[in-house]
């Protein structure tokens, strides 16, 4: 029997791929990685389609790492072969978007930042990547952030243990100091509260305004190199 010849292998092997449900994420991800030399000799179209849903694998099973480094060979095609648009969405956007936000998920909010500036550069209306800028901003006030978490819990617990003192044992033992004590709960925990609230709140705003001015930025340049 004679071998198939290679146009019919590869037509037969994206086939094999058609037949995957879309929600397959593991097969999709298990078929690349055992046939990636393969799919690199496709059409270019076929190509591209298994490769994009491999990538949307990775990302929709938490592969972040992963995702992040393969991703950058497929935009590395896209601009080699001038792809604008494929299958309906713009895939460079779509691929730049996700590789911010596994970034985000990996907690490297630097690199997560430089990509997200990148796409809104190229499209300042994208929402979601707005959202990702902010958050990724947010996040990398990495020690403000648990200082504020533990400060909170700290002063939550101190604030029980005094409230079950005061029942226990002052409005047992010394009722006439019930309501000083109550008060004195109040005078302690209610600063300490609004320090770790005003800090979070300020935080988010400095963000918020990072964020903003560079989208604002973004949409500048747009509107001056419009004709």
């Amino acid at each position: 029997m004679s071998p198939l010849s290679s146009d019919t292998r590869l037509r037969n092997l994206y086939n094999q791929y058609l037949y995957m449900d879309d929600k397959a994420f593991y097969d999709k991800i298990r078929f690349f990685d055992q046939n990636e030399s393969d799919i690199m000799l496709m059409r270019l179209e076929d190509s591209l389609w298994i490769q994009s849903g491999y990538l949307d694998a990775l990302f929709q099973t938490g592969e972040y790492k992963k995702y992040n480094d393969k991703s950058q060979q497929f935009l590395q095609r896209l601009i080699y072969h001038n792809i604008d648009y494929f299958h309906g969405e713009n895939p460079y956007e779509e691929t730049l978007h996700k590789k911010a936000t596994a970034l985000y998920h990996m907690r490297s909010y630097t690199p997560c930042i430089e990509h997200a500036k990148q796409l809104i550069n190229i499209n300042p209306k994208r929402k979601d990547t707005r959202r990702v800028l902010f958050s990724a901003h947010r996040s990398a006030h990495t020690f403000a952030l648990k200082l504020i978490k533990a400060g909170l819990m700290a002063t939550l617990l101190m604030t029980a243990f005094l409230l079950v003192f005061q029942q226990i044992i002052v409005a047992s033992f010394f009722s006439k100091m019930s309501h000083w004590f109550l008060q004195l709960i109040l005078a302690i925990t209610v600063p300490f509260l609004s320090f770790f609230l005003v800090y979070k709140v300020f935080i988010d705003i400095k963000c918020w305004i990072q964020a903003k001015k560079w989208i604002d930025q973004a949409k500048h340049k747009k509107t001056d190199l419009r004709p």
